[in-house]
């Protein structure tokens, strides 16, 4: 479902760039109407931390104690949403509303408070284009990790979009690498597992690699397609993977590997 609102997103975008000069509202309705879709509670839980930190960030410069307590209820945040995901698996029967997309929203969220106090940017003064930021659906549920002010800078630029066919390339691959590449791998990487005491230990390293790749091939595709989207709103959004296996050491495959993360 998540793919099939990126594809009509990216579509969207295309369109919006020739008729329509403001797109904040646009953004703004498409991605909080498909987070509302997929997931109700993670759209109200995420709108409401987004209050919550705009407050903060209006006020933290120069007030050391507000800034560190802001960076602390966005740890604590953190902290408690996996233990709701944990809880979540383990009483999947009881209902529990499932939370997508807060992890990575913190991380940003702690980065522009970062931002704003080191003075490395300025305090956002409209919620409508701070909130389209947040809300922005392609890096919503599993990343890059971008940072807010570069989307609010982006969705007030309107230019000519040139970059039609590289978005469109680029999400073409993101799809090759997540249903051919990764969901071919999953059968064969399910069964090595499941089977583990069975197999000898060869093939249960094999395993392990075939397990990385699909890792691998169903992450980038999701960057992929992410920034092939966005790329037909004219919005850059970080790259996620820089060929890790073709790294020659550990440090450069750690460094290429969600490289949106190392950085932040």
């Amino acid at each position: 479902m998540l793919l099939f609102f990126l594809i009509a997103f990216g579509l969207a975008g295309i369109t919006a760039n020739y008729f329509i000069k403001s797109r904040t509202t646009v953004v703004l309705l498409l991605s909080a109407g498909s987070i509302a879709i997929i997931s109700p509670p993670s759209l109200l839980f995420c709108v409401f931390l987004a209050g919550l930190n705009f407050i903060f960030l209006k006020y933290i410069l120069n007030r050391k104690f507000l800034f560190v307590f802001s960076i602390l209820i966005n740890i604590a945040t953190l902290a408690v949403f996996h233990l709701y995901e944990n809880l979540c698996k383990e009483y999947s029967w009881a209902g529990i509303p499932v939370l997508l997309g807060v992890s990575y929203l913190t991380l940003q969220f702690i980065d522009y408070l970062c931002k704003i106090y080191f003075k490395q940017a300025t305090a956002p003064n409209n919620f409508l284009q701070y909130a389209t930021a947040v809300l922005y659906l392609p890096k919503f549920f599993s990343g890059p990790i971008a940072s807010l002010p570069n989307i609010e800078r982006d969705l007030l630029v309107v230019k000519e979009n040139n970059n039609i066919g590289y978005g469109l390339n680029r999400i073409l691959l993101g799809l090759f690498k997540k249903l051919v590449l990764a969901e071919s791998l999953a059968p064969v990487v399910h069964s090595v597992f499941d089977f583990n005491d069975v197999y000898p230990g060869l093939t249960v390293l094999a395993g392990a690699f075939l397990y990385a790749l699909q890792l691998y091939f169903d992450f980038s595709g999701y960057s992929d397609i992410a920034i092939g989207v966005s790329s037909l709103w004219n919005i850059e959004l970080p790259e996620n993977f820089n060929f890790p296996f073709r790294q020659k050491s550990w440090s450069d495959f750690w460094k290429s590997w969600h490289s949106s993360l190392t950085n932040w």
